[in-house]
């Protein structure tokens, strides 16, 4: 929601509320690398590492035991040794953990999961030892969204109930953009200007701000794409009936994000 405290209750907006972790490479019990996941979700999961060194074998492949706090024990089966190994067996596994396990992100592979099922458990079995078989499969036999970009080297992952999202997460720098709690509407666009490569300019003469009083993500381009509007217009339309309705002129040349008092249609000047 944002809010402008000198307006009346129509400066008030909802918007969509999705929140996304992005998960990169560095460390993993599985690897040399590991998915960026927050310290509270990464500590309600334990690794049983000495039962794991008794259980596998050199032959048998390795054997992932431990516990959620959530959702209790999980096991994980690795199907063969394989230069890109994937684990062909899991039940009850949390989401981010079977991602790690099957996911070479010690080899540059970015994976970006929707934070509401980080920890959701999946349990799956695959008879391929290829890891991109193995993730897909996980995404068909839990209900989720699986979009693998070759190109980049990146992985989106979301609920069913969110078809697009996995597809603007599978990007190197994801399309999906954080209003944040907190902070007023022009920090934020600064932090989505900065983020795309521009630099936002508030007109001087514009008085006005607005608070975002509730985290909420949006996805889609930066700038308008064909019929697509981008986010920031998503945005600035979304207060077409505050008190002081903004609009967004983009300068392609030099990226530059001017926001100005609203009379007509957000423009792109090249």
């Amino acid at each position: 929601m944002i809010n402008n405290n000198k307006t009346n209750k129509k400066s008030k907006i909802m918007l969509s509320v999705a929140t996304i972790a992005t998960l990169s490479g560095a460390f993993a019990p599985f690897a040399q690398a590991e998915l960026y996941i927050s310290p509270l979700v990464r500590g309600s999961v334990v690794i049983d590492n000495e039962l794991n060194q008794k259980l596998s074998n050199k032959d048998g492949g390795a054997v992932v035991v431990g516990e959620s706090k959530d959702y209790g024990k999980f096991v994980m089966q690795e199907k063969a040794k394989v230069e890109k190994k994937a684990f062909g067996y899991g039940k009850n596994v949390p989401l981010f953990v079977a991602a790690e396990a099957n996911i070479p992100v010690d080899d540059g592979w970015l994976v970006h999961i929707d934070e509401s099922i980080q920890k959701k458990p999946v349990s799956w079995e695959s008879n391929s030892d290829s890891w991109e078989d193995t993730i897909k499969i996980i995404g068909e036999q839990n209900n989720l969204n699986v979009v693998i970009n070759p190109v980049e080297k990146s992985i989106g992952i979301s609920g069913k109930e969110k078809p697009s999202l996995a597809k603007h997460l599978a990007n190197r720098v994801p399309e999906v953009w954080v209003l944040t709690s907190g902070k007023t509407l022009k920090k934020n666009l600064e932090d989505w200007s900065k983020k795309a490569g521009w630099q936002l300019h508030w007109d001087d003469s514009l008085k006005v701000d607005y608070m975002i009083e509730h985290k909420a993500t949006m996805t889609g381009k930066f700038l308008d794409s064909g019929n697509e509007d981008g986010v920031i217009t998503q945005v600035l339309d979304s207060l077409a009936d505050a008190h002081v309705p903004l609009r967004a002129e983009f300068y392609k040349k030099n990226k530059v994000l001017l926001i100005t008092e609203a009379g007509f249609k957000q423009e792109v000047k090249y």
